[in-house]
């Protein structure tokens, strides 16, 4: 449960990036909201365990006043690691209870991560749109374009683009 409080205050230094200034600003972003409902959930997931899973439906009658201030879903079961960005909420994301997210991963907006087991390297940045499905791996320092759809795996650095994306360019 801590350290899903101590991922939330690194998520909120990222989002801030030192500047006291944009502590509030953040503090009041959709972005920040969805971030803390996910924290909170993964944090008692943690702690509780499968009690967790009853707990949830117990308060289901709740959740439809909560999706008023969270449009998105980032499932409790899935791992994401510390640093985690999310630019446009109005967006959307969704992230499957089978994934796993590195440290730093950005995702810009109207983003789909699941329908397998889907690892994300460090540093990894969708842009507006993209997905990555199936079961995937994709490793770290990775730009994935606009639009595109991951379904083959990637081992990085570099960037991929299309449908299917396909490596634009490969880092070293």
């Amino acid at each position: 449960m801590r350290s899903q409080f101590r991922f939330l205050q690194l998520d909120i230094a990222e989002m801030t990036k030192g500047k006291t200034a944009r502590l509030l600003p953040v503090l009041c972003s959709e972005s920040a909201a969805i971030l803390a409902w996910y924290r909170l959930n993964r944090g008692l997931f943690l702690w509780l365990g499968n009690a967790w899973r009853s707990a949830r439906l117990v308060l289901s009658p709740f959740m439809p006043i909560i999706r008023l201030f969270v449009s998105s879903e980032l499932d409790y079961r899935a791992e994401i690691g510390p640093g985690l960005r999310l630019l446009h909420p109005q967006l959307g994301y969704v992230v499957g209870g089978r994934c796993q997210l590195g440290r730093n991963v950005i995702l810009a907006g109207g983003n789909c991560i699941g329908d397998g087991e889907v690892v994300l390297g460090d540093f990894v940045q969708l842009g507006v749109g993209s997905s990555v499905v199936g079961s995937v791996r994709v490793g770290s320092n990775v730009t994935v374009g606009a639009g595109a759809v991951v379904t083959h795996d990637f081992a990085g650095p570099g960037t991929l683009a299309g449908v299917p994306a396909t490596p634009v360019h490969v880092g070293r």
